[in-house]
C-alpha cells in the first residue's frame, strides 16, 4: 500500500493522472481489506508476530492517508472533466474523516487483543510468571520513565492521544473540506456553506469567512479563482532506541542481558517556500495558512503511540522474562555444580537476548510525499487571464480562462519545481 500512495503521488506531480488514480485505486483495494479484516489478524501469521515490532505487520495506512487518497483523486477526475466520479471522492474523502475516530479505536481494539493473546502464551512458553500486564501499568505510571518519552517523542504518555479529548480541530483537515466547499458551490451542489463552516470553525483563514458568508448567502461566484499550494513535506518518523528501566521490573536486574525497546519519533522537515505571492490584474495577493498537515500528522502519531508504547513495553517484558527464566536456571545449575547444564543454560540465555536484540525496531513507515502545509487565497480572475504566482525566487505563469477556477499547486522542496493542476468551470 506504501508503494503505491507514494507512486500516486509522483504521478499526481508529473500530471499523469490516469496512473496517479490507478495507483490510489489499488491503495484502496488494500484499505478495504484492512476494513473487512484488521491487519493484525492476517499480518504476520508466524508465531509471535506481535511480539517482534509493528513491521511484522501490512502498512494499514492512517486517516490522512485515506483522506489524501480520496481528495488526490477527485482532484484527478475534476482536472480530467469527471465531475461525477469527483463528487463522489470528495464525498468520500469527507466520509473518512467524518469515521477517523471510529477506525482508530477499531485499529487500537484490535492490535490490543492480538497483543494480550501473544504475551500470555509467550510467557507461558519462557516459564516466565511475572504478571505482565502489570508491569506495563507499572512502567507506563513511573514519571521519570514518561518524562523521557515526553521529551524524546514529544508525546506525554498521560495525556497525549487520548480519542475522548480530541476536538475536530485535531484531525479534520481544513484544506480537504475547503476545496471540496468549493467544488460543490461551483457545480450547483447547494450545501458548500457547512464545509466553508467546518473551515472557519477551525482555522482564521479569511478567505474561508468570505466563502462562508457569500454561499450562505446564495451568492453565486464568477470570474473567481482559488489557488491552493501545497508547501513542503510532512513530518516523518525516525527510530529512536532506549533502554527499559530494569529498576521497575523485579529480578530482571540480575538477569537480562538485553532490554532495549525502540519507539518511533516525529523529525520535521522544511517548507517548499518561505514567501508566496500571487500577482494578477495589477495587485500583489499573499496566501494565507489553510491547513497544517504535520499538526494532523501529529495527532495520528499520538493516537498510534497510546497503543503502540504499552505495545514496546510489553514485547520488551516477555523478552526480558525469556532471559530472566533462563538465567535463573542457569543459576540454579552452578549452584549444583552442573556446569555442562550451566553452559547450555547460559548459551540459551544469550540466544534469547540476541533474538531480543534482533527483533528490536520501531514502525515508522508513512507516507512521506504528503505536504507539511497548505496556503490559499481567492483572487478576481484577470481580464488577460495572466496569473503570477512567485514561491521565493520561482516565478510560475498560469493562465486561467474565462470561467470560475481551481489551482492546486504543489512545491515538495525549495530546489523542485512547483506543478500545477488547473480545474476550470463556467460561471
Amino acid at each position: 500500500m506504501l508503494w503505491q500512495l507514494l507512486s500516486g503521488s509522483a504521478y499526481c506531480m508529473a500530471g499523469d493522472c490516469e496512473r496517479s488514480i490507478g495507483q490510489f485505486d489499488l491503495a484502496e483495494d488494500s484499505y478495504i481489506a484492512h476494513d473487512a479484516r484488521s491487519v493484525f489478524a492476517v499480518g504476520g501469521e508466524g508465531a509471535w508476530a506481535m511480539l517482534t515490532n509493528d513491521k511484522a505487520f501490512e502498512y494499514d495506512g492512517g486517516g490522512e492517508d485515506r483522506v489524501f487518497t480520496c481528495f488526490y483523486k477527485a482532484i484527478q477526475y475534476a482536472a480530467c472533466g469527471d465531475a461525477t466520479a469527483a463528487r463522489a471522492e470528495f464525498n468520500r474523502a469527507a466520509m473518512h474523516q467524518e469515521n477517523w475516530i471510529d477506525e482508530r479505536k477499531n485499529y487500537i481494539a484490535a492490535a490490543e487483543e492480538r497483543l494480550n493473546s501473544e504475551a500470555s502464551k509467550k510467557s507461558k512458553e519462557n516459564g516466565d510468571n511475572t504478571d505482565v500486564s502489570s508491569s506495563t501499568a507499572r512502567i507506563l505510571t513511573d514519571k521519570s520513565f514518561c518524562d523521557k518519552i515526553n521529551s524524546e517523542c514529544k508525546f506525554n504518555p498521560f495525556l497525549s492521544g487520548d480519542l475522548e479529548t480530541l476536538t475536530a480541530a485535531d484531525y479534520v483537515n481544513p484544506y480537504v473540506q475547503h476545496a471540496t466547499g468549493v467544488f460543490r458551490w461551483l457545480n450547483g451542489d447547494g450545501d458548500a456553506q457547512y464545509y466553508f463552516r467546518d473551515v472557519k470553525d477551525i482555522v482564521a483563514n479569511s478567505t474561508a469567512i468570505k466563502d462562508f458568508d457569500e454561499s450562505r448567502g446564495g451568492h453565486r461566484p464568477q470570474e473567481q479563482v482559488w489557488i491552493y499550494a501545497e508547501d513542503g513535506l510532512c513530518a516523518v518518523r525516525d527510530e529512536w532506541r532506549l533502554d527499559l528501566p530494569l529498576i521497575l521490573v523485579p529480578y530482571a536486574q540480575k538477569y537480562v542481558m538485553y532490554a532495549g525497546m525502540a519507539l518511533p519519533r516525529l523529525k520535521n522537515r522544511e517548507l517548499g517556500a518561505q514567501k508566496w505571492t500571487v500577482f494578477a490584474g495589477g495587485k500583489l495577493h499573499d496566501l494565507e495558512i489553510l491547513a497544517d498537515v504535520d499538526k494532523l500528522l501529529k495527532t495520528e502519531y499520538d493516537v498510534y503511540m497510546r497503543g503502540a508504547l504499552k505495545r514496546e513495553i510489553t514485547r520488551t517484558l516477555v523478552k526480558i522474562g525469556g532471559q530472566v527464566a533462563l538465567g535463573i536456571l542457569a543459576e540454579h545449575a552452578l549452584n549444583k555444580k552442573d556446569n555442562k547444564q550451566y553452559w547450555i543454560y547460559k548459551a540459551s540465555q544469550a540466544s534469547a537476548a540476541a533474538w531480543a536484540l534482533a527483533t528490536t525496531g520501531a514502525d515508522v513507515r508513512s507516507w512521506t510525499s504528503l505536504p507539511k502545509c497548505v496556503r490559499m487565497t481567492r483572487i478576481m480572475r484577470p481580464s488577460d487571464g495572466k496569473v503570477v504566482v512567485s514561491a521565493d525566487s520561482e516565478r510560475i505563469e498560469i493562465y486561467v480562462p474565462s470561467g470560475n477556477t481551481m489551482l492546486f499547486l504543489r512545491k515538495p522542496s525549495p530546489t523542485a519545481n512547483t506543478s500545477v493542476i488547473k480545474v476550470t468551470y463556467p460561471d
